[in-house]
């Protein structure tokens, strides 16, 4: 539903575009949701790097044909990078034996140090401690959890391109929506 909806965003926007200005460019860069310490969405859980691919090629059929530029980062990149955003003292055997900065050495240096990377980007409980959790960040004693919870209660909608003639602005116009994803797995 998210990447339909995706879709039907960048569509509209090709259509405005070349309503007001034939033959501009139109660039979507997409990137992964990746749960970040300290943040309210740091409890939630990543999706696995084949069904992020999944949806990337989904997205890049769907736009291929509508002179839509489609940029990405790399799914196996961005799951070392929610790996070691959740990091623990576990990881920094495994970041020891890595020899360099590619990714079949970051993978023999998960299996070499016996480390299943894959453990870092589920999701966990709110109530949980996290790796960073003794850490002082100065923040008031559930105000995430609370944040999260407010997030994912917002009422759904969409996001809208106005249609082509319209007097509004080109970028999309925004309305309150639950986040954007279902499940706490966001589309990418």
């Amino acid at each position: 539903e998210d990447i339909e909806a995706l879709v039907r965003l960048c569509l509209a926007c090709r259509e405005r575009l070349d309503a007001r200005s034939p033959g501009t460019e139109l660039v979507v860069s997409l990137t992964p949701f990746v749960p970040k310490a300290g943040t309210p969405f740091q409890w939630e859980a990543m999706a696995p790097v084949e069904a992020l691919m999944g949806r990337l090629g989904r997205i890049k059929r769907a736009l291929r044909r509508s002179r839509i530029h489609v940029r990405h980062e790399s799914p196996e990149w961005s799951a070392v990078q929610g790996m070691l955003a959740r990091g623990d003292r576990r990881l920094a055997g495994a970041l020891a034996l890595i020899k360099d900065s590619s990714l079949s050495s970051w993978k023999k240096a998960l299996e070499d140090a016996g480390v299943d990377g894959r453990a870092y980007l589920e999701g966990s409980d709110p109530l949980s401690p996290m790796p960073w959790s003794h850490i002082d960040q100065d923040l008031p004693q559930g105000l995430l959890g609370r944040q999260q919870s407010k997030a994912f209660g917002v009422a759904e909608s969409s996001l809208e391109c106005p249609p082509a003639g319209s007097n509004s602005d080109v970028s999309p116009r925004e309305t309150p929506h639950r986040g954007v994803s279902t499940g706490g797995v966001p589309a990418l």
